[in-house]
């Protein structure tokens, strides 16, 4: 088991792999300037308190578990200069994304994705075997990928034009 309850901030590439759990404190950040952050648990959840990675992407992978926020809130849990991508075997979920994401969450075997967006984001490649994808935006959607091989698909954004 991982467990990071203060701040980790690095100008280059961040990775973190383990065979256990790995647990991100609420209000915790993980920055990396100029690099990727990679996050990787081989057989556990993991869970997000707030990952930036300014220039460069966000890969986490929960092979055997799921993916979700530390703690049910409304802060910005991903900011990446390039694309997030999110796969696990189980369910994605209660992740808050900054404005302008691109998002790539594929949930592998049975498992819902429930994300949202603070502003627009982008949809790149969603896919969800055996359950739903629910994604809220306080923006736009461009959906450009989603699949749902068995439930539904729920895209609503709330985007206010004066």
């Amino acid at each position: 088991m991982i467990t990071a309850d203060g701040n980790s901030v690095g100008g280059e590439d961040l990775t973190i792999r383990t065979d256990g759990f790995i647990s991100q404190a609420d209000g915790g950040s993980l920055l990396s300037h100029t690099g990727n952050v990679s996050i990787q648990s081989d057989t556990d959840d993991v869970e997000i308190g707030g990952i930036t990675a300014t220039t460069g992407t966000i890969e986490i992978t929960s092979i055997s578990g799921s993916i979700r926020d530390s703690n049910a809130d409304t802060n910005v849990d991903l900011t990446a200069g390039t694309t997030i991508y999110l796969t696990a075997q189980d369910d994605i979920s209660g992740l808050e994304l900054a404005s302008g994401s691109s998002v790539n969450a594929s949930s592998t075997l049975a498992g819902d994705i429930t994300l949202t967006g603070l502003g627009s984001l982008i949809l790149s490649d969603v896919d969800a075997q055996n359950g739903s994808v629910t994604i809220e935006s306080a923006g736009t959607i461009a959906a450009i990928d989603v699949n749902v091989s068995v439930s539904y698909t729920h895209l609503r954004a709330h985007e206010t034009r004066h």
